[in-house]
């Protein structure tokens, strides 16, 4: 994810991109995706924080969800 120019929430200058963290990568796994997938049914999930009011926006891989959640 690049930089980011303005929050979304109080359209501060001052945002940074980076990971969403937990024990190990947080992810997201889109409803109704059974366990025995091809792919591995998680999605990478990234964040953007601002240094103004420390909002923290996230971002998931759309085009892995798509193929999750549409296979062809």
């Amino acid at each position: 994810m690049n930089e980011v120019n303005k929050c979304s929430c109080c359209g501060g200058t001052q945002c940074v991109s980076g990971s969403i963290r937990s024990t190990g990568k947080a992810y997201f796994k889109p409803d109704g995706i059974k366990f025995a997938v091809p792919k591995t049914s998680s999605v990478s999930v990234k964040g953007v924080m601002c240094l103004d009011c420390g909002f923290v926006g996230l971002k998931g891989d759309m085009k892995k969800a798509r193929a999750l959640v549409n296979p062809t």
